[in-house]
Order: C-alpha cells, then sequence, then structure tokens
C-alpha cells in the first residue's frame, strides 16, 4: 500500500501484513529530489 503526500509517497512493505505494519517499517520516497 502507499500514501500520496505533498513532497512524495509512503510505502509499506509487501509481505508483511497491513494489521503488523509499524510506523518504522514505511518507507517515504521523495519526488522531489
Amino acid at each position: 500500500m502507499s500514501v500520496r503526500t505533498k513532497t512524495g509517497f509512503l510505502i509499506t512493505p509487501s509481505a508483511l501484513p497491513y494489521a503488523q505494519c509499524k510506523t518504522e517499517d514505511m518507507v517515504f520516497m521523495d519526488l522531489y529530489p
């Protein structure tokens, strides 16, 4: 799953069930380098 923000995306790991996902498991991808 991913969520778009004003400056990029938050992406959850695909191998981890959503219910077990923690903040530190998410990755931020910047749209504007």
